[in-house]
């Protein structure tokens, strides 16, 4: 399975829930491959008319597949009680849940504030509920009860399995009120412990390589 990101709008994708690029300068994509990678089992374009990227993806149970990125689009495809309809900013973060045969959209919602949001990373624990890691640029909501470095530019959130309730949601960094991590892995244990690393620093204050 992979999820990426693609300019091309003859990708050749020929099996799946949407099999025509959605305009703009990408789309999120989602595949399937056989275990020799000689075949395509079936793929689906995810995206609408603004800039559109997948950069992580977790198996359920039954093989459907959580995937999420980031998206200027405010036409992407959200499905079902959605926790975020509306697209807040120049870039949001989003959270999809789709089949496992690729043809069906189960739930989607975005996730983000008014400024720059993108999700890089998501998990999963064995209730299915979902974890995700991505970076901010704007206010980004804190809940009551968690651990917190206020006007920072890293994220952790948690939902519902149906993206439709967030359980909890914080930040954490430097509070220089911009990224100054580029995150590099995600893990949720069976303890629902949350492991988070990146790099970078003041690097990617000063140059915005964030």
């Amino acid at each position: 399975y992979i999820s990426s990101v693609t300019a091309s709008d003859d990708f050749p994708i020929s099996t799946g829930r949407d099999i025509t690029y959605n305009g703009g300068d990408t789309d999120a994509i989602l595949l399937k491959l056989n275990a020799e990678l000689s075949e395509m089992k079936w793929g689906t374009f995810l995206g609408g008319t603004g800039t559109d990227a997948s950069h992580t993806l977790k198996l359920d149970k039954d093989n459907g597949i959580f995937l999420a990125g980031g998206t200027t689009s405010t036409d992407f495809p959200i499905k079902g009680a959605s926790y975020q309809g509306l697209l807040k900013g120049d870039a949001d973060g989003w959270i999809a849940h789709i089949g496992p045969a690729g043809d069906t959209l189960y739930n989607v919602t975005y996730t983000g504030t008014t400024a720059f949001d993108q999700i890089y990373f998501l998990d999963i624990n064995e209730a299915e509920e979902v974890f995700v890691y991505g970076q901010t640029a704007g206010s980004f909501p804190v809940t009551p009860g968690v651990y917190s470095n206020p006007n920072s530019g890293q994220f952790v959130q948690k939902f519902s399995r149906s993206l439709s309730s967030l359980k909890f949601s914080t930040v954490f960094g430097s509070g220089r009120g911009t990224p100054d991590i580029s995150p590099t892995a995600f893990l949720v244990n069976e303890c629902n412990n949350l492991y988070m690393s990146g790099w970078g620093g003041i690097v990617n204050s000063q140059t915005l390589h964030w």
